[in-house]
């Protein structure tokens, strides 16, 4: 192996590039102790500067913009001149000039570190709503069976649609299918036509019962009283939209 030894190499005049050979297999920077390494200069102005910070960090920065390679905790952090921190000062794009899809196989720190400030799901989609008895499920027709959700968290979002003829179920309607399952008993509107109601009464909402993708339509007096479950019906149609924590 050769070594070639080079003290100086003077600016030229004119126009043209210096060109390494491909057939260079490597080059090494080995400097002793923290600080620069290597400084980008255009026109005899430092533009950038790449060094190691902390013994083993490398970092890239340019005035007080970079990044840093954390070897022992295996992340890559902010950095300022030198290689030092740079917390909470620098952002990811700008307006206009955007990342495109970011892929995290963990959770997301919005606004703190803790376990409360992370959010460690997000999913959307649709859902298949379906209708039954609650003393015998039977089956029926449908006209409309479509439904949405929305999981931000542990928060679900959902809405759907339910259109049924010759349903042969019995005992209460119970809507189900939901695509996942409450915490806690949960409530949600509802739009009920062509459904029987009990004299005297009014439907504007259901439920889902906890630790369960199911649950019933409910029905109260117009002059106050306990809520009651709706009888099936063998035709109707139902809309329905609300939220709920899952566990």
């Amino acid at each position: 192996m050769s070594t070639i030894k080079v003290d100086t190499i003077a600016t030229r005049t004119g126009s043209g590039n210096i060109t390494l050979s491909n057939s260079l297999a490597d080059v090494t920077i080995n400097r002793t102790g923290n600080g620069v390494s290597q400084t980008i200069q255009n026109s005899g102005t430092t533009v950038g500067q790449i060094g190691v910070n902390s013994t083993d960090n490398m970092y890239f920065v340019s005035t007080n913009t970079g990044f840093k390679l954390l070897k022992d905790e295996a992340a890559i952090a902010p950095a300022q001149s030198g290689g030092s921190n740079h917390d909470n000062a620098l952002d990811l794009g700008v307006s206009g000039v955007r990342w495109k899809d970011l892929y995290l196989s963990g959770g997301l720190k919005i606004g703190g570190t803790g376990a409360a400030n992370t959010l460690d799901d997000y999913e959307e989609g649709t859902w298949t709503p379906v209708i039954t008895g609650t003393s015998s499920a039977g089956s029926g027709t449908y006209s409309a069976q479509t439904a949405t959700y929305t999981k931000i968290g542990r928060l679900v979002t959902f809405t759907f649609a339910l259109g049924w003829s010759n349903h042969t179920g019995s005992g209460g309607i119970e809507i189900g299918g939901f695509p996942f399952t409450p915490s806690a008993q949960s409530y949600y509107l509802t739009q009920l036509e062509g459904v029987s109601l009990t004299s005297n009464n009014f439907a504007t909402f259901a439920r889902i019962e906890a630790s369960s993708n199911k649950g019933v339509m409910v029905q109260s007096p117009v002059a106050g009283g306990n809520r009651a479950v709706i009888n099936m019906d063998t035709t109707g149609y139902v809309n329905g939209s609300g939220t709920f924590n899952t566990a």
